[in-house]
């Protein structure tokens, strides 16, 4: 947590202690899930998610993440974190997984790859171009990475395809982004998926 604190402060803004303080509720006690937190537009639900992925991370080199979102758009906000999951080493586990496609970070000789605006450079498969078999692979790779970003849909449908690994007891954690869209109706397959479940 206080490693996630310092790399949060070294960035372009410093966090609002409800930042901290949400991101400390939400994944720096160990064994302690099921909250659920309201934060209002522009009071850093970003930062308190990725801080909380990272703590839960550093609780098990076997612990994995899913983040997910109500939208393709907002869970593509996940990677604008990237730098701080540079910060703490997390940069080349980071993976964004919607219905079009796979995103990940690019990284030259161990160093996240950046343009002459300094901007990381991300590599993006689209589906359109692959075939259903190549498709099936990616994605089995890509849901294995530590911290998978995604929106609610893709990961419902995902997993009700059988395309996440299944995982042992208590490896596997779920962040969701716009939890009032996930109660409704149109997420209820997800809640009895048995992938997730488990």
């Amino acid at each position: 947590y206080t490693k996630a604190y310092i790399a949060e402060m070294s960035g372009d803004y410093i966090p609002y202690d409800t930042v901290l303080t949400s991101a400390r509720m939400v994944g720096g006690e160990k064994g302690k899930n099921g909250k659920s937190l309201q934060m209002g537009c522009g009071e850093g639900k970003t930062g308190v998610l990725s801080m909380a992925a990272y703590s839960i991370l550093q609780q098990s080199s076997k612990k994995q993440v899913f983040l997910t979102s109500s939208t393709e758009n907002l869970a593509a906000e996940a990677l604008d974190k990237i730098d701080f999951y540079e910060k703490v080493g997390l940069a080349d586990q980071v993976v964004l997984i919607d219905s079009r496609g796979i995103t990940k970070p690019v990284f030259e000789n161990g160093i996240l790859k950046r343009d002459g605006d300094k901007k990381v450079v991300f590599e993006r498969k689209d589906f359109s171009e692959m075939s259903p078999k190549d498709i099936k692979k990616d994605l089995m790779t890509a849901y294995k990475s530590r911290l998978v970003t995604s929106d609610h849909v893709t990961l419902m449908q995902d997993a009700m395809k059988g395309y996440l690994p299944e995982p042992k007891a208590n490896e596997r954690e779920l962040l969701a982004d716009e939890a009032d869209f996930v109660l409704l109706d149109s997420y209820r397959p997800l809640q009895q998926t048995e992938e997730i479940a488990k």
